[in-house]
């Protein structure tokens, strides 16, 4: 059942082309090379960039909501409560971490990464962020 739906997945990533939202160069990169279903999760994380500031330099202190997910509807919901993440961003070579874990977590890369790419106009996208089990090819 579950190869099936990958087999599906994979089938309807090859067909359709979901739209940008945003137009940040990242969103542009995951859209040519992630299968559908992780391209949305990768548009929701820079949906929610939205909600994000950058108050430190060095490594990058991002001020983000907290989300919560709603049960009834399934979506993220922000609340007004606010928390702190640490990104470290290596410019020579276009790494960063950052403590959220998202990527280890979910394999796509997070918000808070999204933003010290977006403040630097950071246009490729290293290859730690490219999972190859979500790639169309």
């Amino acid at each position: 059942m579950k190869s099936e739906d990958e087999k599906q997945a994979d089938a309807d990533s090859a067909r359709f082309c979901h739209q940008l939202v945003l137009d940040f160069p990242i969103e542009r990169v995951f859209q040519k090379i992630y299968i559908s279903a992780k391209f949305l999760e990768v548009q929701q994380e820079c949906m929610k960039n939205l909600y994000v500031s950058i108050v430190g330099c060095k490594v990058y202190t991002i001020e983000d909501r907290v989300w919560v997910r709603d049960p009834s509807t399934r979506k993220d919901i922000p609340t007004r409560r606010k928390r702190e993440y640490e990104v470290k961003y290596n410019s020579n070579s276009y790494e960063a971490w950052c403590v959220c874990k998202l990527m280890e977590s979910s394999g796509i890369i997070c918000r808070h990464i999204i933003a010290v790419f977006e403040k630097n106009d950071v246009e490729v996208v290293h290859d730690m962020f490219i999972l190859q089990r979500w790639r169309k090819d």
